[in-house]
């Protein structure tokens, strides 16, 4: 379990001294990758659930673990979810998608 630092970074994200897994979904979308950034930035730990297109997955980045899957998948979402400290979700109905 990751220790709250007393120092905070932009937007009221904790920095953590010992780092602690959160769940992300919706980390490739919009307002998800700036999240993204931040957790990473404040020393989280980020496991992201991404939804594969034209075979490829997104970057890789240090500090996230990248999941293909899907809201709609029971055993992505276990496998997400699986020991993290928390959950952050961002994704949304996206028209076209």
């Amino acid at each position: 379990m990751g220790h709250a630092d007393p120092a905070r970074v932009d937007a009221g994200v904790t920095r953590v001294s010992t780092p602690s897994v959160v769940a992300l979904t919706g980390a490739t979308g919009f307002i998800g990758t700036a999240l993204l950034s931040r957790l990473t930035s404040a020393g989280w730990c980020v496991r992201a659930l991404y939804r594969k297109r034209n075979g490829r997955g997104p970057a890789a980045c240090p500090g996230v673990e990248w999941l293909p899957g899907d809201l709609e998948d029971p055993g992505a979402l276990e496998a997400l979810v699986a020991g993290t400290e928390a959950v952050i979700h961002c994704a949304g109905a996206v028209r076209g998608a």
